[in-house]
């Protein structure tokens, strides 16, 4: 994650505060940290994880750094009582780093709600990185959840005084016309192209199509899983590649066990980031169902490998992948709609075409300096 910082940083210090990291948040924040780092004398970062996360290790930026472990209690009073011990101690370090920074960055930070009004009271800019729709993921929690995780999240936008989308498009996706006047759009993410590269050209893969992701059903994980009997109907020699953890694990694992699905298992499972440029590129095709997303690093890291993307037409997607032209693109992520799609997909005749041009794509937007560039200008019209 270490990389050098060659921009010219100015004279304000920044916070950043993470959401309670899953293995899935560590890369994304990794990358903010960044960013915000090297246009920053000093950069005070608050994460919090569960405890099964390994923290985050920076190098090459002026930090200070609170690591915080949250617990997972089982039932709703005890997730509830965590979460507030966890916000008082984050509020705790806000309080007593404000006075020297000039803006509290939070992202996702829709869970963050007491130390981002802790930040507006100690009379701090407070910017909230909305990078994917807490209003569809919480549809999928309990009632008594919900409820409360919806109305935090309201809260949380009032009091911001900047929000960060990835994408135009999500101002109407995620019911956010009332606040454009304090939205901006502003992607942070950059990759390593030394790293995410092409080693293998796509006709010399084999038949291998891959969901990486985390197994909520928010991505659609389920969905890929119950089409896998569907495309085999097509395409009897295709394996697969089930990249991920989640909640939904032990029902994928009970479907692939009773469909004997489990012989065309190529994996399943975590796939450490260090590994994702070697299974990038064995994999066909690359397959995102989600409900709703803001602009998923694995979408842009499979592009860079030559991994052909097919999403659903969510978040910023639609903004990077054209149909037949950077990927493919699919109506609603139903395992009919999964399966014929990716049927069209690998026998589309133009696939080293697409993979091409969703390279020359990313490289093009999505080196580091442009993250920064792009963040300059937010942080810049955050100052006024």
């Amino acid at each position: 994650m270490a990389r050098s910082m060659t921009t010219r940083c100015s004279l304000e210090a920044r916070g950043l505060v993470s959401p309670v990291m899953s293995q899935g948040n560590i890369e994304p924040f990794g990358a903010l940290v960044q960013v915000v780092g090297s246009l920053s004398c000093e950069t005070v970062v608050i994460q919090t994880r569960y405890s099964d996360v390994s923290p985050i290790e920076y190098t090459g930026v002026n930090l200070i750094t609170y690591d915080f472990v949250h617990r997972r209690p089982i039932t709703f009073a005890g997730r509830l009582l965590a979460s507030l011990l966890t916000q008082a101690r984050i509020s705790a370090q806000i309080m007593r780093h404000s006075p020297k920074l000039k803006c509290w960055i939070f992202y996702l930070g829709y869970e963050m709600f007491v130390p981002m009004l802790v930040g507006r009271i100690m009379g701090k800019q407070v910017i909230l990185l909305a990078g994917s729709s807490y209003q569809k993921e919480v549809d999928l929690e309990p009632d008594r959840t919900r409820l409360l995780a919806k109305m935090l999240a309201k809260l949380s936008n009032l009091i911001s005084n900047r929000i960060i989308l990835y994408s135009k498009n999500l101002i109407i996706q995620w019911e956010m016309q009332d606040l454009i006047d304090k939205i901006s759009v502003a992607p942070r993410h950059f990759l390593d192209f030394d790293e995410f590269r092409i080693t293998d050209r796509i006709n010399d893969r084999d038949d291998i199509v891959g969901f990486v992701g985390t197994f909520h059903g928010v991505k659609g994980p389920m969905e890929f899983v119950k089409a896998i009997p569907l495309i085999l109907e097509e395409k009897p020699g295709l394996r697969f590649v089930l990249g991920g953890d989640g909640p939904l694990r032990p029902k994928i694992e009970s479907f692939l066990r009773d469909g004997n699905l489990e012989s065309c298992m190529a994996k399943l499972g975590w796939i450490p980031h260090r590994d994702l440029p070697s299974i990038l590129n064995r994999l066909k095709l690359i397959v995102l169902p989600s409900l709703s997303e803001g602009l998923p690093n694995i979408m842009l890291e499979a592009m860079a490998c030559g991994c052909p993307v097919l999403a659903t037409a969510v978040g910023a997607i639609p903004d990077y992948v054209v149909d037949g032209q950077t990927g493919f693109i699919m109506n609603d992520n139903s395992p009919q709609c999964i399966s014929r799609n990716v049927v069209r997909a690998l026998e589309s005749p133009d696939l080293e075409g697409i993979v091409d041009r969703s390279r020359l794509l990313v490289q093009s937007e999505f080196s580091f300096q442009r993250a920064v560039d792009r963040w300059r200008m937010i942080l810049e019209v955050s100052s006024v």
